[in-house]
């Protein structure tokens, strides 16, 4: 017997639900709820984030991928936040079983501020994650996607805007669903089978702990490239040669991708370092002159004659570490200057 699930698909500070339900003795239907939330903070002057949703599918090992709504939707983050409801993204039948990842198409990202309304640029349009969600017949499972807007939008100095998703991801099993209104969805109870918080970085992969890190230089260069880096604080330039001095505070640290090589000018010495890449999470590879040491994020240590503090890694590519970074402070103890190109 073929049990199915239906699935309701919700969107708004971002949420989405999968319930079941039976309808006969031999098809089982199942009832699957998305909805979408925002839990930004204060977003300054931006009034109005608008998010078009063009597809949703869903991934199992038996069915393959199948799409539960093809309907562009949009909805209006800032607005579902002010609210604190979740909107309606879908409502189809699934089979009952397994699915081990999720699928949005964001097509567009509008941005009102006081200058104006702006698309902003996105890494990927795509945004796929791995959880585990159960629809089982004669219940209701939900996945809620939360969107962190104040972690996901980024601003170039030119004014451009960036939105990496950072979403809050959280599927339960045998949850109570009530949809009062296509903007007016509410998920409790259950048993909870996922809750991660995934990240989308400038390469458009998305991950556990992934993002676009906070307090870079960013900027968006020819053919769309997402650049984070070039003169000033807080970056290195990823393509090419870096155009100007990034002074080192501090408290302050640099971001630099695998194989990134700087020259690094402190208290008077000269000092080449290159960030390798990362082992994994936690631990950072760092090579100064001739001498190469790993090194935890949230410590330091002297390498080739020269204080490295590792603030964060991100261990993005098992097979690629030219797209692992981190955030780096180099002569922890004091100040200098930094110069840098790419190699």
């Amino acid at each position: 017997m073929k049990k199915f699930g239906n699935i309701l698909i919700v969107l708004g500070i971002i949420s989405v639900v999968f319930a079941a339900g039976c309808t006969s003795e031999t098809s089982a239907t199942g009832r699957a709820v998305f909805a979408a939330k925002d839990a930004a903070a204060n977003m300054g002057s931006v009034s109005s984030i608008q998010m078009t949703v063009q597809s949703v599918q869903v991934h199992s090992a038996a069915q393959g991928w199948t799409t539960v709504s093809s309907s562009a939707n949009t909805y209006d983050l800032m607005q579902l936040k002010a609210q604190g409801n979740a909107a309606l993204l879908a409502d189809a039948n699934l089979p009952a079983g397994a699915y081990e990842q999720m699928r949005l198409d964001v097509s567009s990202i509008i941005v009102t501020d006081a200058s104006g309304t702006h698309e902003a640029r996105l890494p990927s349009h795509e945004f796929k994650i791995v959880g585990n969600l159960v629809v089982e017949a004669n219940s209701t499972s939900a996945a809620t996607f939360d969107f962190l807007a104040d972690q996901s939008l980024h601003v170039t100095g030119n004014g451009q805007y960036i939105f990496a998703p950072v979403v809050q991801v959280e599927t339960r099993s045998n949850a109570d669903v009530s949809v009062a209104s296509s903007s007016n969805v509410q998920i409790t109870g259950g048993s909870v089978n996922t809750n991660a918080r995934y990240g989308m970085d400038i390469y458009g992969n998305v991950g556990i702990g992934l993002s676009i890190p906070a307090n870079v230089n960013i900027s968006i260069g020819s053919g769309g490239t997402i650049i984070i880096g070039g003169s000033g604080s807080g970056g290195i330039s990823l393509g090419g040669s870096a155009s100007g001095t990034v002074t080192v505070q501090s408290g302050q640290s640099v971001t630099l991708y695998g194989g990134n090589t700087v020259e690094v000018r402190h208290q008077g010495e000269s000092f080449t370092a290159k960030f390798i890449g990362s082992v994994d999470a936690d631990t950072a590879v760092v090579m100064v002159g001739s001498e190469e040491a790993s090194i935890d994020a949230g410590t330091s240590k002297m390498v080739g004659g020269l204080d490295v503090y590792v603030e964060q890694v991100w261990d993005v590519s098992a097979g690629n570490s030219a797209q692992d970074y981190a955030n780096i402070k180099f002569g922890a103890t004091g100040s200098g200057s930094l110069t840098g190109t790419t190699y």
